[in-house]
């Protein structure tokens, strides 16, 4: 069972990522089973903590901005709206994972 939270980019960005990567696989076999579980776990894992901590860094002017104190307000909302890395990226790297040619590691610095 897979769960993506209810946030309507992020279904989007599941269904298209595993189409992605599922066009450029290069191995065959079971390993291509491994894809929709893949981006489901870089997605809700990796690629949301990284939104979220994009919607809670706030420069010092926004931050001191009208209160005169950080309120720990987000500077967005928690969506994969705002995430810098599209379907179509995260796809080609779950893709490379899969494939042996990127680590786990190295595609975590990929994403950052």
């Amino acid at each position: 069972i897979l769960i993506i939270p209810p946030d309507t980019p992020a279904i989007s960005m599941y269904e298209e990522a595993v189409k992605v990567s599922l066009a450029n696989i290069k191995v065959e076999g079971d390993e291509l089973k491994k894809a929709p579980i893949t981006v489901a776990n870089w997605l809700c894992n990796d690629l949301f903590a990284l939104v979220k901590e994009s919607a809670t860094k706030r420069d010092e002017h926004h931050a001191t901005l009208d209160t005169g104190i950080n309120d720990g307000a987000l500077v967005h909302p928690i969506s994969m709206r705002y995430s810098k890395v599209d379907e179509n990226r995260l796809g080609l790297l779950i893709s490379l994972i899969i494939d042996g040619q990127v680590s786990t590691t190295q595609g975590k610095k990929l994403l950052e």
